[in-house]
């Protein structure tokens, strides 16, 4: 695996910048390597962190909704060596993505309604208010949609 562009800045801009790191992990998990995905010690070389921060990384990832695979190497004569690799979407993600869509779209209908009754309880308050102290709103104002229901107090 050639040496990222990544490496010839000095080291200390390379540490702070999270989310360049960020970028740059997904760009080599990205990659088609001829053993299928990138190591750890390769990840932490290119950031410029431990290891332990490409954990974290990888870990942010998966909160942000990037499957990474893990495997191991099964070469005769080498030890076992972790790669990691962006998971391919599969049907079932479409199938979750769906859902959590359908979810989404409920819950901006709940929101929408819950607005709507804040306004209706708003108004039915302020009609009181002005009926206590004697005040005369305008028509237009009790007549709305949303006030139809509620009546002032006498």
């Amino acid at each position: 695996m050639g040496v990222p562009k990544v490496l010839n800045t000095p080291e200390k801009r390379r540490k702070k910048n999270h989310t360049a790191n960020l970028r740059l992990i997904v760009k080599m998990l990205k990659r088609d390597t001829p053993q299928g995905g990138v190591t750890l010690r390769q990840m932490a070389d290119a950031c410029g962190v431990s290891e332990r921060n490409v954990y974290r990384y990888l870990q942010e990832l998966k909160q942000l909704g990037i499957e990474v695979e893990r495997y191991k190497s099964s070469q005769p004569g080498k030890p076992g060596c972790c790669y990691y690799k962006i998971k391919p979407p599969q049907e079932k993600d479409f199938t979750s993505e769906m859902l959590h869509l359908a979810f989404l779209s409920q819950a901006l209908q709940d929101c929408y309604k819950l607005q709507k009754n804040i306004l209706s309880v708003k108004q039915f308050v302020l009609c009181c208010l002005a009926n206590r102290y004697g005040l005369n709103l305008p028509v237009t104002c009790l007549r709305s949609s949303t006030m139809s229901h509620a009546s002032p107090l006498p």
